[in-house]
């Protein structure tokens, strides 16, 4: 009724269902009529206490919905007994057929257990096959693990030996090989302390923390550089590069246009114009000319403000020479002086990476002190000239190609259809000492057998690196071939750089040229060091 209240009385309640309830309880029952009765042994030895719990536990049954019936009847089959290998059922007709339903034919309960066996069979092969593959598993992590320990431990015993060694030659050198040095001409003054040297050199490399005595020693200052060049030099560098800023601040200022009434700058000009102005205006001073330092320009002075630019360049992986790097300035110091020392000749691309290796070793002064008579020698002379009709140029490039020519004439054959020629790749390995192209580590090498062998050293080792790279050089175009040439160097390991350069042989043509070259080359680098000693003087 619409004004009765929903609550049914206690009396109706457990009598007014919904439909719902009524099915199930009607479908728990029919389920109960069709339940077999329990076995009689079981019936037989129950006690009547017992009887009576069961009897109870029919009647609740009755009254419980179909989901719960099916779950307790269901309950009764173990499902544990199906999935255990062990069981010892299998085969018997009707053992997991649960009790309230009827028995299976013998044929249907024999096709069943085929299917049951079988899926067994395949469940045991998965767990095989998982277990076998954790194992190669487990297997193969601790051979990984035992290989680790193994190159660790091989590591820990290389980098003791080496230290070892290492610490060996510096004592030896100390000992033996400095004490008997004339610190005034760069000589040795004992033979055995000299054969000595030469082989330590050319072996085992001289101990970088001794690179600093030992390199300046062997290169000999013959320019006779002292402390009072270094500071005119670098005094003079110092106001052309304060002028050069100035100057460029007042362009800056004049290119813009004038100065308005209120004091700022008032722009009269677009910037294309100014562009314009900037690339039409002069840059360079003739010799003669003057700078706002009120000297006389010389020679090619002027070259300092190109500088800046490389040194930002200069061994790039490495980061030292960056803007914000202390190094930097150094740098920039050091070439900016040498100009001013050398207005001959000035700067060249390429001297930033030759300083900035010296300056790995040695402090400011020392680093000037042996760039300046390290660019003396006649080698690097003949390339930094930058003059390709030389023919000091013409015969270092000749000596190359004769001795890549008698160890590797496949390798030489090809780069000469490709038109590969010395200067596009054997001018930047020479201007630089290999600088620019191997790793630290080996340019140190190399510069310590330079300094011993003299040149020679320079083209084994080039003729070394083709050598080593020759697998991926033949049969390749020219473009390909610059490339390798250009980034493959970096990846040589020392070890077969310089067992390969063992490996270099000499022909009797290579060093009848060589001995031309070095007598053609004596007169004029004595006649040059005495123009720059007097010229500095």
């Amino acid at each position: 009724r619409p004004g009765a209240s929903k609550q049914q009385p206690p009396g109706l309640r457990g009598t007014m269902s919904s439909p719902r309830t009524k099915s199930r309880n009607l479908l728990a029952a029919l389920l109960n009529i069709l339940k077999p009765p329990p076995p009689a042994e079981s019936s037989a030895t129950a006690t009547p206490d017992k009887a009576k719990e069961t009897t109870r536990a029919t009647s609740a049954n009755s009254t419980m919905t179909a989901p719960v019936m099916s779950s307790t009847t269901t309950s009764a089959v173990k499902p544990e007994a199906s999935l255990s290998f062990n069981n010892p059922n299998i085969g018997v007709v009707g053992a997991y057929r649960p009790s309230h339903l009827p028995p299976k034919s013998e044929r249907e309960a024999r096709k069943h257990m085929r299917e049951v066996r079988r899926i067994q069979a395949l469940y045991r092969k998965k767990l095989e096959r998982e277990q076998k593959e954790n194992e190669r598993r487990r297997k193969k992590e601790h051979q990984r693990k035992l290989l680790q320990s193994k190159i660790a431990e091989q590591k820990r015993k290389e980098d003791a030996e080496r230290e070892n060694r290492l610490q060996h030659h510096v004592t030896l050198w100390e000992r033996e090989i400095l004490p008997n040095w004339n610190k005034k001409d760069g000589f040795l003054i004992s033979k055995p302390a000299k054969t000595k040297a030469r082989e330590m050199a050319i072996k085992h490399g001289v101990p970088t923390l001794l690179r600093k005595k030992v390199w300046p020693l062997w290169c000999a200052n013959s320019l006779g550089v002292t402390r009072e060049i270094w500071e005119r030099n670098g005094k003079r560098a110092a106001e052309a590069q304060v002028a050069r800023e100035q100057r460029l601040a007042q362009e800056e200022v004049d290119l813009k246009g004038a100065i308005g009434p209120d004091g700022e700058e008032v722009c009269t000009k677009t910037d294309s114009q100014i562009q314009d102005e900037k690339v039409d205006r002069p840059r360079s001073t003739s010799v003669g000319e003057t700078v706002d330092t009120g000297e006389a320009i010389e020679g090619k002075e002027m070259t300092y403000m190109l500088i800046e630019t490389d040194i930002s360049r200069t061994f790039p992986i490495y980061c030292f020479f960056q803007e914000e790097c202390p190094m930097h300035q150094e740098l920039l110091m050091i070439l900016q002086t040498y100009c001013f020392y050398q207005p001959k000749l000035g700067y060249v691309q390429g001297m930033s990476y030759l300083a900035g290796h010296l300056l790995f070793y040695m402090d400011v002064y020392q680093t000037f002190e042996m760039f300046c008579n390290l660019l003396e020698s006649p080698f690097l002379r003949a390339f930094i000239m930058l003059d390709a009709t030389s023919p000091e140029l013409l015969d270092r490039y000749e000596l190359y190609h004769i001795l890549l020519r008698d160890n590797y004439p496949r390798l030489y054959r090809h780069l000469r259809a490709e038109d590969i020629a010395p200067d596009m790749y054997f001018l930047e390995w020479s201007l630089t000492l290999f600088c620019k192209r191997l790793s630290l580590e080996a340019v140190g090498r190399v510069w310590d057998q330079f300094f011993v062998l003299g040149e020679v050293v320079i083209y084994k080792t080039a003729v070394a690196i083709m050598g080593i790279l020759k697998p991926k050089l033949l049969g390749e175009s020219m473009a390909r071939i610059l490339k390798c040439l250009a980034t493959l160097p970096q990846k040589i390991q020392i070890t077969e750089l310089f067992q390969t350069t063992q490996k270099v042989r000499l022909s009797s043509a290579f060093k009848r040229k060589l001995e031309e070259v070095k007598a053609r080359n004596a007169k004029s680098s004595q006649h040059e060091v005495k123009h720059v000693k007097d010229s500095n003087t």
